[in-house]
């Protein structure tokens, strides 16, 4: 099963801006190339709580395994 993090990074990258809009344009700006510059991070953060997760499903299980495994950018 494919998993898309893309709107959670994205719904992220929306909340950072709308916290800048009360600093006016330049923070909002300033927002903007933070939540970029910031992506690949969470997408990272995002993957290890996935794998995290997994592993913890995993010690519950009586017999198999929950694999995270990426494709291209997004886990599977």
């Amino acid at each position: 099963m494919r998993m898309d993090i893309t709107p959670y990074v994205e719904s992220l990258r929306h909340d950072l801006a709308a916290a800048a809009e009360a600093g006016g344009a330049e923070a909002k700006a300033a927002a903007e190339r933070l939540a970029l510059a910031l992506d690949p991070a969470v997408r990272l953060a995002l993957m290890d709580a996935l794998s995290q997760a997994a592993a913890e499903i995993t010690s519950e299980l009586p017999a198999g395994s929950v694999d995270v495994r990426l494709r291209g950018r997004e886990p599977e």
